[in-house]
């Protein structure tokens, strides 16, 4: 899950959330709102005739409403990024939703946000499974796992203390805690860490511990579900795969450094994680070991500049500065927590001797 900046719904957007019915003369809304609050449209139509029942709502399920929202989160689900496209059709989904409430303690409450129905604001992108309630296997942090229903469905959690809105305008008094990736304060790489096992686990940050988000949308939309583990983690190989390359190469052309070849296989094996990371699922996961693996790099060629330069001169001076690399590589390990697995793999594949340097600087 990551944040993506919402633009202004365009002209054919609006018009396609406020179209007025050819019988009643309203939009969905002013329906929703004569019906559920009393509240007439205004300006007043003389044709205009208080509905006796809910609209059923259609007017986010427009195909333009589809291409934005599409467009702009690029074929990924807006809570567990999968690539919806290729398996299921968009579910529309309404961050707060339209019919109904299901509290934590399973009393479910109508109406629910009606006046947001078909507020663009209000609609994001989202798989079946993430949108609708399923049995699934859950995987835990633990590794262990369960079956249960989860997904969004009606559930919209509130902090704690929160009163929910009851008609239009309270939201805005609301501390939600499932996380919306369109609004800038909520995140998600300040909430979620998506581990380089395929596991997701709340981020252990001043955040998450205020407001626990990354916890209420990991257990709403079920983004724990075995199967998402599972294609994140092949995600997460792919990218470790291709990193170990470019380690592997640049090893080479350190041993070899006048050879063309090497330098080219070098450039190839780049090439190869640059064209690799658009074609993943996972963006938020991949982002963030793309950044720890630049960490892990820049510190590898420190250290074996270093080396260079003490072969060339063994002076002390040279030495100290091969035993300082060597600590900060071990400190990336020692800080990359639930990535030490990936770290540890990448630092082996590059053939830095940590533990003897360290041991010595001791």
């Amino acid at each position: 899950m990551i944040f993506v900046e919402r633009p202004d719904a365009p002209e054919a957007v609006k018009q396609a959330l406020n179209k007025r019915g050819l019988i009643t003369r309203m939009t969905e809304i002013e329906a929703a709102m004569w019906f559920y609050a009393d509240v007439e449209p205004d300006p007043p139509d003389p044709k205009h005739v208080k509905p006796v029942e809910a609209p059923n709502y259609q007017a986010y399920k427009h195909d333009t409403v589809k291409d934005l929202l599409d467009s702009i989160f690029r074929g990924h689900c807006a809570y567990c990024e999968s690539r919806y496209d290729h398996v299921v059709k968009m579910d529309v989904e309404h961050y707060r939703p339209k019919g109904a409430v299901v509290e934590a303690d399973g009393t479910k409450t109508a109406p629910g946000y009606y006046w947001l129905a078909a507020s663009w604001e209000n609609l994001l992108p989202s798989c079946n499974l993430c949108n609708r309630a399923n049995s699934q296997e859950l995987t835990h942090a633990d590794g262990s796992s369960i079956i249960a229903t989860k997904g969004k469905a009606n559930f919209f959690p509130l902090l704690v203390g929160t009163v929910r809105a009851t008609k239009k305008g309270d939201e805005l008094h609301e501390d939600p805690l499932l996380l919306d990736p369109c609004n800038p304060d909520h995140d998600p790489a300040k909430h979620l860490l998506f581990r380089s096992d395929g596991l997701v686990e709340p981020r252990k940050s001043l955040e998450e511990q205020a407001k626990p988000r990354g916890m209420a949308t990991i257990e709403t939309c079920a983004l724990h579900r075995s199967t998402l583990v599972e294609i994140r983690r092949a995600d997460a190989t792919l990218l470790r795969d291709a990193m170990a390359g470019i380690l592997r190469a640049e090893g080479v052309c350190r041993r070899h450094p006048t050879d063309a070849i090497a330098r080219e296989e070098l450039i190839h094996e780049e090439a190869e994680l640059e064209a690799l990371i658009p074609r993943l699922n996972f963006r938020a996961m991949t982002r963030e070991l793309v950044a720890l693996f630049k960490t892990i790099r820049d510190g590898v060629n420190s250290y074996f500049t270093a080396e260079q330069a003490w072969r060339a001169d063994k002076a002390q001076a040279n030495i100290d500065i091969i035993i300082a690399r060597a600590r900060q590589l071990s400190q990336i390990l020692e800080l990359a927590g639930l990535h030490q697995p990936f770290v540890a793999e990448l630092l082996k594949i590059a053939r830095v001797p940590i533990g003897a340097h360290v041991d010595q600087a001791n």
